[in-house]
């Protein structure tokens, strides 16, 4: 044992490495090719592993995967997402001929020494397995009884089976193959069954049902992004930062704003980025290409609806192409970013709270609607009496309107 995962260590650590390197220093372009190059490359590995050390091929591909995996190569999220999908199918012929050799007349009879045991498997040894290993977990009771009874056996159960029904043809045992093997896939049935009926109300019941994702990711930490994130935190959001700007992270941390030092432009920076309340995405920066571009890698982790990002003033045909390439464009009275920030440095201009219909000095930015949604204002926008928003009052109307002009 200590051989195979040594080797199998040993053997995907330097394969891992090696196929890092080479898709660094000779990219593979056309990401079909570069997929299958990969998917060839695995293969390898596990076949000269097994040529040295017998079964130690399994072990080598998952060092050789965590490598990878970890590696910061710009093609990766293409090669995860084939990965997936390359591990959705074939689980699903490994279903397949599992089962196969099946008969459903015996699979369908269940007996009531087979009802008490399912029975048995999932009231009680499920909840005991679950509460014993997380009794130090920190984790309250209505997510262990959630856990308890929301855990469907799946492939794991069934390859268990099948490789017990071959050990036991080899001592002779052929009734219990086939009570063992049915038994197995009828647990199976009515966990996957079951529990995918019951394990949302249960969760609603429990109270564990996660919400809704109402944060923000916003990309840039000036000032006007932490004046946006501190009024979103008030309404308990989660709000993360975005920015190269070391200083300007130093500052936003320094009022209780989460904020990282990275590149929105760069996946795997997004990949670190802890995104479970995050929902929303605002590219606010003075750059359009960099907003454009942030919004379209932000389209993988997002729905696109709710992707916005802000622009300067282009002639329409330009915007068009934005609302293709980026984001939903927002803002629209508001002036240049970089104009902005000057004018927010000069006090000039005042990011504050509105309610109701905004006055005449005010550019209305973010409004809170009905469901208590966050949302930014976009040209189709309407604010009315009831309206919380946050915007810009501008001191010197006279100067905002001779810019506007």
């Amino acid at each position: 044992l200590l051989e195979i995962f040594g080797l199998g260590a040993v053997v995907g650590a330097f394969s891992g490495f090696l196929l890092t390197l080479i898709l660094r220093r000779f990219p593979i372009k056309h990401p079909g090719f570069r997929n299958l190059a990969v998917l060839a490359f695995a293969l390898l590995i596990f076949e000269v592993s097994n040529i040295i050390i017998s079964d130690s091929g399994l072990l080598a591909v998952v060092f050789a995967g965590l490598i990878l995996g970890n590696s910061n190569i710009p093609e990766l999220f293409e090669i995860k997402q084939f990965k997936e999908t390359m591990t959705r199918t074939m689980i699903a012929f490994l279903f397949m001929l599992l089962s196969a050799k099946l008969e459903w007349g015996l699979l369908t009879q269940f007996s009531l020494g087979n009802f008490l045991l399912i029975g048995a498997v999932i009231f009680l040894v499920r909840p005991l397995v679950i509460f014993l290993s997380l009794r130090k977990a920190g984790i309250n009771f209505r997510a262990k009884a959630f856990l308890s009874l929301s855990a469907p056996r799946g492939i794991v159960a069934a390859s268990m089976a099948s490789l017990l029904t071959v050990v036991f043809a080899k001592q002779g045992e052929s009734q219990l193959i086939k009570d063992f093997e049915i038994l197995s896939y009828q647990l199976i049935f009515a966990t996957v069954f079951l529990q995918a009926l019951w394990s949302r109300p249960l969760a609603r019941f429990l109270k564990v049902l996660q919400e809704e994702k109402k944060g923000y990711l916003i990309v840039g930490a000036h000032p006007l992004a932490v004046e946006i994130a501190l009024w979103m935190k008030s309404f308990n959001l989660e709000v993360l930062l975005l920015d190269r700007d070391s200083y300007d992270i130093y500052l936003a941390r320094k009022q209780g704003i989460e904020a990282y030092k990275g590149d929105a432009l760069d996946e795997f920076v997004l990949d670190q980025l802890s995104l479970e309340s995050i929902g929303h995405m605002l590219a606010l920066t003075s750059n359009d290409e960099v907003n454009t571009l942030a919004c379209q890698l932000g389209k993988r982790y997002f729905n696109p609806d709710q992707i916005y990002q802000v622009s300067k003033s282009l002639q329409e045909k330009e915007i068009s192409f934005l609302r293709e390439a980026g984001g939903q464009l927002v803002f629209p009275d508001m002036p240049p970013l970089l104009e902005t920030l000057d004018k927010i440095s000069k006090k000039e201009f005042e990011v504050a709270p509105c309610q109701g219909l905004p006055p005449e000095n005010y550019i209305p930015l973010f409004f809170k609607n009905n469901q208590g949604w966050i949302k930014p204002i976009n040209a189709q926008s309407q604010l009315n009496e009831n309206t919380l928003s946050l915007g810009i009052f501008v001191k010197s109307f006279g100067r905002r309107k001779e810019d506007t002009n």
